[in-house]
């Protein structure tokens, strides 16, 4: 940094001061986590504490471990730098050796190591565990089935009730959603540290009845001297009709009888047939209340309901607690609320953490809820110094877990008027170029402003860099898309941001590398694509897939939301339940079988059964549903027999799946998708659900109901050609060279589910139409004000992710454009400025997939000899990076480990040795060759390769039945073979060097084999050829460079089986 920054005497007080506990107000990109690191580095190495006394709270575990990764090499610098004193580095020396036990960690973290440090003075048994997500759901599920079960057999008039307001029990799927009986009493358990807002038990319907008599008396006056024929006299005699009726009736029906009241339109009524104006006045407020009255009477009807549910369904939180003890387990709502009780009302408790914990370092407490920071407020207490909060009220986004920006600012405002507190600002950014910051500022200038009503903190600016180029960094991407909306408008975005991110892989955007700090071409792993929902990536994914781009979404619940998932959740619920004929059809038409609907239909049109039954082979369609019907019924024989993770094996095995996925676009996500799967049955079998049911039942609800669960990514963090899409949650704390914001067409919808009243100790829980809790209309329209303040810091966040280059799609004036952005969008300027570079998607080169041309646009005002000397320039640059390469080949297997999923089979137990004699023998022994001389060649060889005997026979055993392939007649029948080819080829930027095992020309096109001599068992052969696939796709690609002929097909032969997998 060759800059003092402005806020620099800020920063050294927070490195610094330890008599003073501080409020850290830190912009986006002011490096707070190095400023945290110092605070803890200099509390150590100054002898103020030691690192057991420092608890250091952060929002995620990977905030924790990078913590404490940079830590240690701050500390290992201190013990071995010879400058420093001796006394500082015994003091590294010693924090280093306990730095893994260190209190850095989330609040639940801490928690959970303070309830295990005083166990039973805290109210909690000792060893206890805490529970997993999914054995929490367990939990929840056994109670929930023990509850309903004890309602159902007893008749309950509750149940009955509900169902007949057309409240269902579990929704639409098994776990129903959020809008059901299961839903509400899930969400009771998870928000049980506050009390459920409840109307009283009782209604009273007779007090609305005496309000109805009141008004149908009035209007029986009005109307008495009305001419015939007036339609609001009319309706209003109907009305006193209506009331008299009601004389009769009591409780609940006279409630029901009420609420069936019908609204009279209020501008009725014709003034000649009326006696006086006043008198239609009078009648059309009459009308008027028959909205509002019956309107308030069905809310208080539905709040009873809602209040009567809500206790009811407390009988499944109960047995969910019961349940819980038993086993010895707490789940995160625990954690801290047996946490919080203790320190509340324990005082050894309380002083026992004071003394352990003397220094308290809080991260992001922007996003913490009231029963979050009241544990910091008991555990620091008022003791100056020992409280040191960093966090940015801009950056509040956590609303929906109960995050609450107004406790930043009322602590901020207590720091500011106590003794031994105080509040500092850190403005200056180290991350974003000026261009960025200039225009974050502008804009969020407007957008956010201080407002106590919606809890919006004022914006407070951020300085810029500035050593870092000023020129324009903001890219208003415009695309074409007249009149487009939803998902038209969608995929016209998408195609500009991929051709856009195809530029930047191509190295067209400059960006500083984020670990050398030095500039450099951009490539595609330096683009993070943020947008608010991951529901709707599908139109960019397509996009980029066709430019050939890799890319990984993160974040959301992009996992459960996986085709690829809810194709197995299809098949094993047909497996399990054959008379589920809409899972059956699913099934048949996954990818696992790939029946099409027009076959599926003419079967059943032509009265064939869909069932797991003989299909009728004469019918038309018999021929793809036949095996996948027989391969499902052979697995709902062996449900009960076999495991779930074996029922997947099979299934993955017998549809040879995982090779068809091979070489596909999505396909290796796919395939770790699936295995993921399969990792979860195996997980699910270990908390005891052995069942296909019980697992399918699972694995449903993580789909219906789960949080965060990210698709696996299919290579490793950092990957330079690599896209990265998140959801801007996800992207907290987080910084690309380049971010791209998407989805324009995002309306963002603001509802709540639930209120936190922290005041009154409760949480309002909405439900569903006319069954809310009191007063929720209210509470709702309050908070929709405060979640949509939080949409423009959503936006602020986004925005300030950005190292080098900020990309903002610019949809066309007449598209509908969403909520969400239009405030961002809108604020682009029309041309080019200062800080904004507007790029129009028509003029960028039209994406190819797996080829990056070199820049060859015409720029405006280009002539032609301007674009022929960019040329001349380009191949020149080219030329001489190219003669700078060092001219050291790469291994093929080196360059394909680099992006290869794990690996399942071991190498041969004999070594490399017998692996290269099986490969000598496959390329001495002619393809016409008896069985028995690959024997006689490989006892010929064997002691070249320094084998026995009993090796030589394994050999030959080996290259026999590779021999007896089918892909072995088909070279053999080749006019063009080549065996052992050695092969040297640019890819990139390396120079590979490998030899390929066997190729041959058929049908013009090239087929690749390549020879594996794995231990690999039966079922693990087509995830171990994907362990292989990319060894042999850039094989595919040096011969097509070499030979201009597109490659036909790609096997990997395992002569430990005898089977040629494609990949």
């Amino acid at each position: 940094m060759s800059f003092v920054p402005v806020d620099h005497e800020a920063r050294e007080r927070a490195r610094r001061d330890f008599r003073t506990s501080l409020v850290v107000e830190a912009g986006a990109g002011t490096g707070k986590t190095t400023l945290l690191v110092d605070r803890i580095e200099a509390l150590l190495r100054t002898g103020t504490a030691r690192l057991e006394e420092v608890a250091a709270v952060t929002f995620t575990e990977n905030a924790a471990t990078t913590m404490k990764l940079r830590l240690r090499e701050r500390l290992e610098r201190a013990r071995s730098g010879a400058e420093v004193p001796v006394v500082e580095r015994e003091r590294a020396a010693a924090a280093l050796d306990v730095l893994e036990r260190a209190p850095i960690s989330t609040i639940h973290a801490l928690g959970a190591a303070m309830l295990q440090e005083r166990p039973l003075e805290c109210g909690v048994v000792p060893g206890f565990r805490v529970a997993e997500e999914a054995e929490s759901d367990l939990l929840f599920a056994e109670a929930w089935e023990a509850w309903l079960g004890d309602r159902l057999t007893g008749g309950d008039d509750l149940v009955v009730e509900a169902l007949d307001r057309g409240i269902p029990l579990e929704g639409e799927g098994p776990f129903g959603d959020r809008s059901s009986l299961r839903g509400l009493a899930r969400v009771l358990i998870d928000q049980r540290d506050l009390r459920p807002l409840l109307a009283e038990p009782e209604l009273d319907p007779a007090s609305w009845r005496r309000e109805l008599l009141e008004k149908a008396a009035r209007a029986k006056e009005l109307t008495a001297a009305v001419q015939a024929g007036d339609l609001l006299a009319a309706r209003l005699k109907e009305l006193v009709t209506f009331a008299e009726q009601s004389r009769l009736l009591e409780g609940s029906v006279l409630a029901r009888h009420l609420a069936s009241l019908k609204e009279i339109p209020r501008n009725w009524g014709h003034k000649p047939r009326w006696p006086s104006p006043e008198a239609l006045e009078e009648a059309r407020k009459i009308a008027e209340w028959t909205r509002t009255g019956p309107a308030a009477w069905s809310a208080a009807r539905g709040a009873q309901l809602h209040g009567r549910l809500v206790r009811a369904l407390g009988g499944v939180v109960s047995l969910y607690e019961k349940e819980k003890r038993a086993r010895g387990l707490l789940d995160f709502v625990d954690l801290l609320l047996l946490v919080r009780n203790a320190l509340r009302d324990r005082e050894s408790v309380r002083a026992h953490f004071r003394r352990r914990f003397r220094f308290l370092i809080i991260d992001e407490f922007q996003d913490t809820d009231r029963l979050q920071v009241e544990i910091a407020e008991l555990l620091a207490g008022a003791a100056p110094g020992g409280l040191f909060v960093v966090g940015d009220a801009k950056q509040s986004i956590y609303r929906f877990r109960r995050a609450e920006v107004s406790l930043f600012r009322r602590l901020s405002e207590a720091a500011a008027r106590t003794e031994g507190r105080a509040v500092l600002h850190l403005t200056q950014s180290f991350r974003a170029r000026p261009a960025i910051l200039r225009f974050v500022n502008r804009v969020f200038a407007e957008l956010i402003q201080a407002s106590a009503e919606v809890e919006q903190p004022a914006y407070q600016p951020i300085a810029a860099p500035p050593d870092l180029p000023g020129d324009p960094a903001v890219l208003a991407l415009r695309f074409a898309a007249p009149f487009a909306s939803g998902p038209d408008l969608l995929q016209a975005e998408a195609r500009a941001l991929a051709a856009l991110v195809a530029e930047a892989a191509r190295g067209r955007y400059p960006v500083r590398d984020p670990v050398t700090g030095q500039h450099r071409p951009s490539r595609a792993g330096d683009v993070m694509v943020l947008t608010r929902r991951l529901t709707q990536i599908r139109p960019l994914e397509e996009a980029l897939e066709a430019a050939g781009l890799r890319f990984t979404a993160e974040g959301g619940k992009s996992f459960f939301d996986r085709q690829e998932v809810h194709e197995v959740l299809s098949v094993l619920r047909a497996v399990d339940d054959p008379s589920d004929r809409v899972a059956l059809v699913a099934a048949l038409r996954s990818s696992f079988f790939g029946v099409s609907d027009k076959d599926i239909v003419a079967y059943h049109l032509a009265g064939g059964g869909l069932w797991l039954g003989p299909v009728d082979g004469g019918k038309p369609g018999a021929g793809s549903l036949g095996p996948a019907v027989r391969l499902l019924h052979e697995l709902h024989d062996a449900r009960t027999r076999w495991s779930v993770p074996a029922l997947l094996e099979r299934l993955y095995e017998r549809t040879r799946v995982m090779a068809a996925l091979t070489g596909t676009r999505r396909g290796e996500a796919q395939i770790a998708n699936l295995e993921k799967v399969a990792t979860l049955a195996r997980q699910a079998a270990d908390l005891g659900v052995l069942t296909l049911r019980g697992f399918s039942t699972l694995l449903a609800e993580r789909i219906e109901s789960a949080g965060e669960e990210p698709d696996l990514p299919t290579t490793r963090p950092g990957d330079p050609a690599t896209v990265r899409i998140l959801s801007i949650h996800k992207a907290k704390g987080l910084e690309a060279p380049i971010v791209c914001l998407y989805d324009t067409a995002d309306n963002a919808g603001a509802r709540p589910d639930t209120v936190a009243l922290w005041e009154e100790g409760t949480i309002a829980i909405g439900f569903r139409g006319g069954c809310q809790p009191p007063g929720w209309d209210v509470l709702v329209k309050k908070e929709e004000a405060r979640a949509w303040a939080e949409m423009r810091r959503l936006l602020y966040v986004a925005c300030t992710r950005a190292r080098d280059w900020l990309v903002v799609p610019k949809p066309p004036g007449d598209a509908r454009v969403g909520d969400f952005w239009k405030e961002l969008s809108s604020r682009l300027p029309a041309a080019s400025d200062l800080d904004v570079r507007v790029v129009d998607a028509d003029t960028l080169p039209a994406p190819e997939a797996g080829e990056a041309r070199p820049e060859l646009f015409v720029v405006e005002g280009d002539g032609g000899d301007a674009v022929a000397a960019r040329w001349e320039k380009a191949r020149a640059e080219t030329l001489a990076e190219a003669a700078g390469l060092p001219f050291v080949p790469a291994a093929a297997t080196a360059v394909a480990g680099r992006e290869a999923p794990p690996a399942v089979g071991a190498p041969s137990p004999l070594g490399r040795a017998f692996g290269g004699l099986v490969h000598r023998v496959l390329e001495w022994l002619p393809f016409d060759a008896p069985p028995e001389a690959a024997l006689a060649i490989a006892e010929a060889l064997a002691p070249s390769f320094g084998l026995d005997a009993e090796a030589a026979r394994r050999a030959g055993e080996h290259a026999a039945r590779a021999l007896g392939l089918p892909v072995m007649e088909r070279a053999r029948r080749s006019p063009r073979v080549h065996r052992e080819l050695p092969l040297f080829f640019p890819d990139g930027n390396d120079l590979v060097e490998g030899i390929v095992d066997l190729v041959f020309e058929e049908d013009g096109q090239l087929v690749v084999v390549d020879y594996k001599t794995d231990h690999v068992e039966p079922g693990q052969a087509f995830v171990q050829a994907a362990h292989h696939a990319p060894q042999l796709q850039l094989y595919g690609r040096g011969l097509a460079q070499a030979t201009g002929q597109k490659i036909k097909e790609r096997l990997v032969l395992f002569t430990t089986l005898g089977q040629a997998v494609p990949v």
